[in-house]
Parts: C-alpha cells; sequence; structure tokens
C-alpha cells in the first residue's frame, strides 16, 4: 500500500464578502438669496451671504468626514436650492456628499419666494414612480433652510405641499435664523422642536452642529443603526454639547 496521502477531489470554493447596500440620506440646502442677504446682519456687523459662503464648506467637510467614519451602510448625496425672485436648483441633481463642493451664492435683487422653494423640493421628495427623486429604500432627508426675511409669495400653500409628503413629516428639518427672519415661518417649517433652530450667532459652531446632528439623528450608536425616526414622524436632535 503506497503511504502518499489521498489527494481530495473537491474543487476549491472562493467566497465573496457580501456587499453592504448603501441606504440614500438625501441632504439639501434651501438658501435665500434675496437682496438683503447681501447687507451687513445688525447683530454683528457681518454680511450674511459672506458668513454663508464661509461657513457652509466648513459644515460640508465635518459631514464627509463623519460620513467617511460612520456611514458604512449609508450614501448620502447633497443638493442645493437657491430663491430670490425665483427658486431654482444650484445642482441638477443630488451628488454624493464625498464629491460635492458647495458654490458660492450671490445675493441678487428680488423678492423671497420661499413658498416657489417648498414646492420645488416637495416635487424632489416624492418617489421616483411620482417623478421625483426618492428611491423606494432611503433614510428620512435633512433639510436646512437658510433665509433672512419675509416670504414675498404664498409660502403657505408651499409648506402645504412639503406637508403631503410622507419623506417630509419624517425629515431632519433645520433653520437658521439670519436677522429679521419671521419666527412664525420658521417655526412652521421647524416643527414643534425650537432647539432646531440655530441663530446666526452659532455660525461659529457650524462644525460642531453638523457633527450632532449626524451623530444623534442618523449615526447615534454606531453606522448599524437606523435613524432615530419613524417614518412620517419628526424628531428633534440635541446639537448642543452635553
Amino acid at each position: 500500500m503506497s503511504d502518499k496521502p489521498a489527494i481530495s477531489s473537491a474543487k476549491k470554493i472562493s467566497v465573496k464578502p457580501p456587499i453592504l447596500f448603501k441606504k440614500p440620506l438625501p441632504f439639501y440646502w434651501i438658501c435665500d438669496c434675496s437682496e438683503s442677504m447681501g447687507l451687513k446682519n445688525r447683530s454683528n456687523n457681518l454680511v450674511c451671504m459672506d458668513e454663508i459662503n464661509k461657513t457652509i464648506p466648513l459644515a460640508i467637510e465635518a459631514i464627509k468626514y463623519i460620513s467617511m467614519i460612520r456611514g458604512a451602510r449609508i450614501s448620502m448625496r447633497m443638493r442645493t436650492l437657491k430663491f430670490s425672485d425665483h427658486a431654482e436648483w444650484v445642482d441638477k441633481f443630488t451628488i454624493t456628499v464625498d464629491q460635492y463642493s458647495w458654490k458660492n451664492l450671490s445675493a441678487e435683487k428680488g423678492g423671497c419666494t420661499l413658498g416657489e422653494a417648498f414646492i420645488k423640493v416637495a416635487q424632489d421628495l416624492k418617489p421616483i414612480v411620482e417623478v421625483g427623486t426618492m428611491p423606494k429604500k432611503a433614510y428620512p432627508p435633512v433639510l436646512v433652510l437658510i433665509t433672512d426675511g419675509y416670504p414675498t409669495d404664498d409660502w403657505k400653500s408651499g409648506l402645504d405641499s412639503l406637508n403631503k409628503i410622507s419623506e417630509f413629516r419624517g425629515s431632519c428639518r433645520i433653520a437658521f435664523n439670519l436677522a429679521d427672519a419671521d419666527p412664525d415661518v420658521i417655526q412652521e417649517f421647524i416643527g414643534n422642536y425650537k432647539e432646531n433652530i440655530i441663530p446666526i450667532t452659532e455660525f461659529h459652531d457650524i462644525k460642531k452642529i453638523f457633527k450632532h446632528i449626524l451623530l444623534d439623528y442618523y449615526f447615534y450608536d454606531g453606522p448599524y443603526r437606523v435613524p432615530l425616526v419613524e417614518k412620517g414622524k419628526q424628531k428633534n436632535f440635541p446639537y448642543s454639547e452635553k
């Protein structure tokens, strides 16, 4: 009998690691570009639009970093909408956050068509089957409103359009309240959570603010946990240091 070891005829099976599905998380900047945004803010003598163009890129860098280290199952996508006499998208489509660059905005002559802006966002939040952009499976979106004035159009009709969308009702909403923004408009957009309204004086803390928005609202207790929000029900977030 031969002392040679028996050679197995079984073929080696190569096992590929599973591909993790990255669930989309839409992020919208909704920015007022009316004429007053080019004026100096009475509270700190700074031009609102200059401050926005300087600080929002810092927020995006913080968001990119947190998304990179904690977002193994989240694909964050950004898009910016500006409004003055008319509302229009700055970006043609949503862009993945790692590829996103803030395009500097400028104050324009004209009104403050917040209602038109709300309608455009509402259309974008509709499911793809309804000619919107929201996939069937997506996290509730983040909507950041930046404004310093009073709407010059029918903003309530625009907000009604948003409230009909379940993705908006469950969204994380933040508002930067600049100068003389109508507090009632801001509050109705935000809902019941006054802590989600950030005054202009806190622009210097913008990195910290958005760090808490992401960690406390979406990446709480690790990157594999779903957002702390039920579909169609908004939840506030504690952005201040605990």
